[in-house]
């Protein structure tokens, strides 16, 4: 995933990635793109369509969010 992000996103793009998202991946979003890149990265709330379509801009290149298993989420209403 690392690989793609990169071969993606360049210097000044912007991220949108999803709250959820777990700690290795916002280690990649936080350390690498945001401080070696100068990426502007914005968190928003995946269940709230209208939040994720307005952090969208023009210079949106990549969407994080998680692989695992809709349980796993912070939206999920059940415990794994």
């Amino acid at each position: 995933m690392a690989a793609t992000c990169l071969s993606v996103v360049e210097a000044e793009d912007h991220v949108v990635a999803f709250d959820g998202i777990y700690g290795g991946r916002r280690l990649l979003f936080e350390d690498l793109l945001v401080d070696s890149l100068d990426v502007t990265l914005d968190y928003v709330d995946a269940t709230d369509t209208d939040a994720v379509a307005a952090a969208v801009t023009e210079d949106t290149r990549w969407f994080g969010w998680n692989y695992r298993p809709i349980r796993y989420y912070s939206f999920a209403t059940s415990k794994p």
